[in-house]
């Protein structure tokens, strides 16, 4: 019961950090283009930030034809959504290119993938905000009251964000709402760092360390020729690296830290050793209280492998047990 309960517990823990660490390596995994999609940062001296301007997707793409597609995001602090008699205040609200649909793969329940972010009063809820303002009603073409100033209508319905995504969001505004208010998004500016920029990469394109680096270059050199008094160095951050790199100014809340998984990694290494190793000792400590029906064993016939299967039998069914 000792070799059983040890090896079980040592085993359940390790598991356990193992799917931690798991999920924790996993993040954007799931969106099918996630190889090809980089998030554009910089460097302003020792500042490093996550956000980019407003103008600089569009101006890449007309310049590097190796850039498929770009998107950019822009969060609300605070929004107030309103539908009947239910009010509520949202945190998690975004304003998103209509391309967001075609760059990120987050399914859409209901409602028409190309067309959902093209209307400037489309409103895209996950399920959890369709039960909580709709019920039971589809809520497709239903009206929800924005800041009591504006009406939006809900044209899909996406499925809940996974929890290893980077982006958790509740609802996706387009863009195109945003600009009416917003002057950065009116003069496409190249100055002002207000947005999170993503570009998509063709297929063809080999995502080797130096053709990264030359694309980073041309980034620099293309931004410069639009704003040559600012001073900052732009990289090019794959989608799957984002969750455990280093935080940015501008970054999103939930960010995780690599050294972490890295030191919760070697510890459920060790706690298999250790686990092993234990098992092994409590073997072989029994062993000498079993030289007798060894002894006898031999003496009715038995021979060496016969032996070594019963040992490893036993063996393995207390682990299988565990």
């Amino acid at each position: 019961m000792i070799n059983i309960t040890g090896l079980a517990i040592g085993l359940a823990s390790s598991i356990l950090i193992l799917l931690w660490v798991q999920n924790e390596l996993s993040y954007d995994g799931f969106h099918k283009n996630a190889g090809e999609i980089y998030r554009i940062i910089s460097d302003f001296g020792d500042s490093k930030s996550a956000a980019n301007s407003a103008g600089m997707p569009a101006g890449l793409k007309a310049e590097m034809p190796v850039i498929k597609n770009t998107v950019r995001l822009g969060q609300s602090t605070s929004t107030l959504l309103e539908t009947g008699n239910k009010k509520f205040e949202e945190k998690r609200v975004f304003y998103a290119d209509a391309s967001f649909m075609d760059v990120f793969s987050f399914p859409l329940i209901k409602g028409d993938r190309a067309t959902a972010l093209k209307q400037v009063d489309a409103i895209l809820i996950t399920q959890e905000m369709a039960t909580k303002y709709f019920g039971t009603e589809d809520p497709i073409g239903k009206i929800i009251r924005k800041d009591n100033q504006e009406n939006v209508v809900v044209t899909g319905v996406l499925s809940n964000i996974p929890a290893n995504s980077d982006l958790q969001f509740d609802f996706i505004l387009p863009m195109a709402s945003l600009a009416k208010t917003f002057s950065d998004l009116k003069t496409n500016t190249w100055d002002n760092f207000n947005l999170l920029d993503y570009v998509q990469l063709n297929k063809s394109f080999d995502p080797s360390a130096a053709n990264i680096s030359g694309l980073e270059k041309q980034i620099d050199q293309i931004f410069h020729k639009h704003s040559p008094e600012t001073k900052a160095v732009f990289y090019l951050q794959p989608l799957t690296k984002i969750h455990l790199a280093p935080e940015r100014l501008g970054d999103l809340p939930g960010h995780g830290n690599a050294q972490y998984v890295n030191i919760f990694f070697i510890t459920a290494i060790l706690i298999l050793i250790v686990v092993c190793i234990n098992f092994m000792n409590l073997a072989t400590a029994r062993s000498a209280r079993r030289a007798k029906e060894i002894g006898l064993r031999k003496v009715a016939g038995a021979v060496r492998s016969q032996l070594i299967i019963q040992f490893l039998s036993e063996s393995v069914f207390i682990s299988f047990l565990s």
